[in-house]
């Protein structure tokens, strides 16, 4: 059965590398346990990538370290650098550079056990830096990031085999500096990008989206800001074949430190506005690292603000994570800090959070001590229950940890879960007619999966279905009743 428990663990736990600086970019679920990544510094200098496996209280399971070769460093992506392959594994992406100053995109190949089974560097003949990794239908990558030639940086995409080896890349941008730090595959085959750029818009560096094709080729572009820095924009298509940006706005200055607040909007297929929205009290550093769509159409954002408190020059602040939690119209649902030291002058960066199949949320970042705590900058993975919660019943108003069976459902509406699935998945109906179908669709819309049924809950087998995008539409034999976006990762 492919059902949610109500039990929900919790934990809030540093993680130490040899002693030296290092930090978690990366998480997702698999198979029960957690898996982190992000790069550290051994006592010799060298930089390399981290990855660990965690049990669901949040115990150590299994550490590695990788160095690709000597006189090299290592640098992790951003969130989503590391996803599930096909393979069953894990890969990876991120920048090496060498001591002449080299620099190259990269994609590092994981087995179940984190032992490394491939590393395929990139060269572009310029600077090449990578954010983030998806895989894709035909079970290469798509990549992120950016190019630099004589201090002009550009948004760079890639597209790779499954091997890693180059396909094509396209580079995007103006007479200034472009910056891509997200990237999405989109219903269409092709893809979203978020980016920031101050070539366009209104000045400074302005959000910027761009849709583009099967091949790179863009369809359309979009610039959101005020005459500040606006800051890192994530970008995500949702269920309903639209899309979320997640980024920050600035609303002031206090002195030299720019206060800004975090902001949402939802695009149509065009890119034009749907909603646009801000949350929180703006702050110094306050912004978006993270952005996922749950079943319910709710959005969880990942983010960043700063603690005022004790801090100088005023302005300033010193770094608490956020996750925050909105309805499909842009409504605010809840708002939650999260830190694990929380100590003067202490500093707490969130980077990446993921839903887990107990209903709740994993989460990953970085700490650095503060006034009388002790050791580095460590890498720092937390559970928070269905509310945001790192302990039970938090909030009395969401209830703590709620099962999916005891959701409310529309008339009309209909819930799949896991998403992403494994081998199977639960469709709930709120309602059942005559004829229903279950039909399922890849991304070239062939269908691939056709099921009928009579009951409220029906268990989806796709054991036999290849990993990627699917989409799930449900019929009454006469007209569609809703669809929705299923991901299968194995």
């Amino acid at each position: 059965m492919f059902t949610f428990s109500g039990f929900c663990q919790y934990f809030n736990n540093r993680y130490e590398f040899e002693g030296n600086p290092d930090g978690a970019l990366s998480v997702l679920e698999s198979n029960g346990k957690y898996i982190a990544a992000g790069s550290m510094r051994d006592s010799a200098n060298n930089k390399a990538i981290a990855i660990i496996q965690l049990d669901q209280n949040g115990n150590e399971q299994i550490i590695k370290k990788y160095y690709p070769f000597d006189n090299h460093f290592l640098f992790a992506g951003s969130n989503k650098a590391l996803i599930n392959n096909i393979t069953g594994g894990y890969t990876m992406t991120g920048s090496v550079w060498d001591t002449t100053g080299n620099v190259n995109v990269y994609l590092l190949f994981f087995d179940v056990f984190l032992d490394t089974t491939r590393f395929s560097e990139i060269d572009l003949g310029l600077n090449e830096t990578a954010f983030q990794c998806k895989q894709t239908l035909d079970s290469g990558y798509i990549i992120v990031g950016n190019q630099e030639s004589s201090g002009n940086y550009d948004v760079l995409l890639i597209k790779t085999d499954s091997v890693g080896s180059l396909e094509w890349f396209q580079t995007y941008g103006g007479i200034g500096a472009e910056l891509g730090f997200s990237v999405d595959i989109t219903s269409d085959k092709g893809y979203i990008i978020g980016a920031y750029t101050n070539s366009m818009g209104n000045g400074d560096y302005d959000s910027y989206v761009l849709k583009v094709d099967s091949l790179g080729s863009v369809q359309w572009e979009k610039t959101f800001g005020t005459s500040e820095f606006e800051g890192s924009t994530y970008v995500k298509e949702l269920s309903d074949s639209n899309f979320i940006v997640a980024t920050a706005i600035e609303k002031y200055q206090i002195g030299s430190y720019a206060q800004h607040k975090i902001r949402l909007l939802k695009l149509d297929t065009a890119g034009y506005v749907i909603w646009d929205r801000e949350f929180g009290t703006a702050r110094y550093g306050a912004g978006c690292a993270d952005v996922i769509e749950l079943e319910s159409g709710d959005l969880i954002v990942a983010g960043q603000t700063t603690d005022p408190t004790g801090s100088s020059p005023i302005g300033n602040g010193f770094p608490e994570g956020v996750i925050l939690k909105v309805n499909s119209d842009g409504d605010s649902l809840w708002w939650r800090k999260v830190e694990y030291f929380s100590t003067e002058n202490a500093q707490n960066y969130l980077r990446a959070i993921t839903p887990t199949s107990d209903g709740g949320f994993v989460g990953a970042g970085f700490i650095m001590p503060g006034t009388g705590d002790t050791g580095t900058q460590d890498m720092w993975v937390f559970k928070l229950d269905s509310c945001g919660c790192l302990e039970s019943l938090c909030d009395s108003v969401c209830a703590g940890v709620t099962g999916i069976n005891n959701l409310k459902l529309e008339k009309g509406d209909f819930k799949i879960y896991p998403n992403p699935a494994t081998n199977g998945f639960n469709i709930q109906l709120s309602s059942i007619e005559s004829n229903t179908s279950i039909v399922l669709y890849n991304q070239l819309g062939i269908k691939t999966k056709e099921v009928t049924t009579t009951e409220e809950i029906t268990i989806v087998d796709v054991s036999n279905l290849s990993t990627g995008i699917y989409f799930v539409q449900v019929t009454n034999g006469v007209s569609v009743i809703g669809s929705r976006k299923i991901v299968i990762q194995r």
